[in-house]
C-alpha cells in the first residue's frame, strides 16, 4: 500500500494533483516546489509517524522539488538520524536541478542512498531478492 503526502506551500500545478509517476510499494513523501522552513516539520512529522508505525524503508521523492535551502538540507539529515536510529533506510529519488546541487555543494550526496526515482529504488530490491 502507498502512502504519498503532497506538501506544498503554493498552490499545486495540475500536474502536482495530477500525478503520474509509478507509485512505490513503499511509504513516500512527495514535497512539491520548495523543501525549506516551511515544509521541515511537515516532513519530520510524516517521517516520525512512519517510524512509529513500523515502517523501516521511506522514501523522499523529489520528483516536483524545485529548490531545497539550507534548512531543507538540515531536515534530510535529521530525517536520516531518526531513520537510522529505529535501525531504517531514508531513500531520495527524483532528485533534480538546484536541490541536487545543493545535496552534492554540502558533499552529502554520498551520506544518502539516492535513487533515479522510486521505481529503480523497487528494482533494485527486486534485483537482492532475486539473487
Amino acid at each position: 500500500m502507498s502512502h504519498y503526502i503532497y506538501l506544498s506551500p503554493f498552490r499545486q500545478s495540475k500536474r502536482a494533483m495530477n500525478n503520474t509517476s509509478p507509485k512505490a510499494s513503499h511509504p513516500t513523501f512527495q514535497p512539491t516546489r520548495i523543501l525549506s522552513v516551511a515544509s521541515s516539520a511537515s516532513l519530520l512529522n510524516w517521517v516520525n509517524q512512519r517510524i512509529e508505525a513500523g515502517d523501516r524503508i521511506l522514501i523522499i521523492d523529489f520528483c516536483q522539488v524545485m529548490f531545497m535551502d539550507s534548512t531543507g538540507l538540515g531536515t534530510l539529515v535529521t530525517a536520516l538520524k531518526i531513520v537510522q536510529r529505529a535501525e531504517g533506510r531514508l531513500i531520495l529519488c527524483s532528485l533534480w536541478g538546484q536541490a541536487r546541487m545543493m545535496l552534492d555543494m554540502a558533499g552529502m550526496e554520498s551520506v544518502f542512498e539516492i535513487y533515479d526515482g522510486p521505481v529503480e529504488f523497487e528494482n533494485s530490491l527486486s534485483s537482492l531478492k532475486s539473487n
